[in-house]
């Protein structure tokens, strides 16, 4: 095969030359003949030339190296710009080799080194609170349900008011008629969650929430659909609910007797947090939200301003409350506020009517029937 590709180049060449040589000068005919033959023989050796570059790079090499020996002639500049050719394929494969078989380098610099993030908040992409310790507003949550599921008070506002010697320090409270109310200090270490109150009272804000109060209550399923909560009213009261529910007699029946399907015995485990009272008040009402996970506040009715002027009861959880109220029967003195999994509602009043007596009717609450000895008792 090697052979034949110089054979037929020499063949070409010689071709070539005899006919330029050998054609006479001077006619139209046989310049446009000597031209066609050159370009014949150009096509030719370019034909050859570029046979020669499929055959190997050697033979490519040896076939531009004849080529450069002819002069003057155009099929030397053809063979040429064959061998430029040649050329840009060995490069174009080459690169296509280079990319190939490229190794890897180090990864870019990617300029400043992180910055912490402002009060040790870690970023929203990063899980765990490790590096840089519980952003402040995961503080005031994780306080809020620590003092919460202990006290089942939940504080109205919960706030990082600064940091001492590494301590956040966190201010659990509550506004009354102007006034702060502070129900817990907590001096909390950001990176574990953990700290003292202002009593010095270890406390671990990570700890699992406390078992509370919050009963399997019957009457709720007495609690009409459309309403957020059943209202009992108990009697009237001139005292603090601790000495009532301890001296009278019809509230212990009620609590001790089981007497009906929907009985009242859960009652006696009800917890000191679980009253609430407006100061002088002389109704006592019980207080069943709907939701045993709901949210309940009471805040208390200033008469003379005609206006709230403060939460007095805060629940954490929707458990059952006793409620003394109202002062005087003009206007309540209490008005309560519960937000359930059904959304959250406008506050509404419990009071007496003033015609009889009863517990008055509202689209708030379903009423509950007013304790009786049992009949068959």
């Amino acid at each position: 095969m090697k052979r034949m590709n110089i054979k037929i180049f020499c063949l070409a060449l010689c071709t070539s030359l005899m006919m330029s040589g050998c054609t006479p000068s001077g006619g139209d005919e046989s310049d446009v003949t000597a031209e066609n033959n050159a370009e014949t023989s150009a096509e030719n050796v370019t034909g050859t030339a570029e046979t020669s570059v499929s055959v190997s790079g050697t033979e490519t090499k040896k076939a531009e190296t004849g080529t450069a020996a002819v002069s003057g002639t155009e099929v030397s500049e053809n063979v040429s710009g064959t061998a430029k050719v040649s050329d840009t394929a060995k490069s174009t494969e080459k690169a296509k080799a280079s990319e190939t078989t490229r190794v890897p380098g180090p990864p870019a610099e990617t300029g400043e080194p992180a910055v912490v993030p402002h009060e040790g908040g870690k970023p929203d992409t990063y899980a765990d609170p490790g590096e840089y310790g519980y952003a402040n507003d995961l503080l005031c949550t994780m306080a809020r349900g620590y003092y919460g599921s202990r006290t089942n008070h939940s504080p109205e506002f919960v706030e990082v008011e600064g940091e001492t010697d590494g301590k956040v320090n966190i201010h659990l409270y509550d506004l009354f008629d102007g006034h702060t109310s502070t129900a817990a200090w907590y001096y909390i270490d950001r990176m574990t969650g953990k700290g003292t109150d202002f009593l010095e009272n270890e406390i671990d804000l990570t700890a699992p929430p406390a078992e509370m109060w919050n009963p399997d209550v019957p009457q709720r399923a007495k609690i009409e659909g459309n309403k957020r909560c059943a209202v009992l009213y108990l009697g009237y009261i001139d005292t603090d609910i601790e000495t009532y529910i301890s001296n009278n007699v019809a509230y212990q029946e009620l609590i001790h007797q089981n007497f009906s399907e929907y009985n009242y015995t859960w009652l006696a485990d009800m917890p000191k947090q679980n009253y609430v009272e407006i100061p002088d008040g002389n109704e006592l009402y019980l207080i069943i939200p709907r939701d045993d996970e709901a949210r309940v506040r009471v805040g208390r009715f200033d008469l003379s301003r005609e206006q709230l002027i403060g939460n007095v009861y805060s629940s954490y959880r929707g458990a059952p409350f006793l409620l003394r109220c109202n002062v005087s029967e003009i206007r309540p003195d209490a008005e309560i506020f519960i937000t359930d999994n059904s959304g959250e509602y406008p506050g509404f009043s419990v009071s007496l009517s003033g015609k009889d007596g009863s517990l008055c009717e509202s689209d708030s609450y379903t009423r509950l029937n007013e304790y009786t000895e049992d009949p068959a008792g």
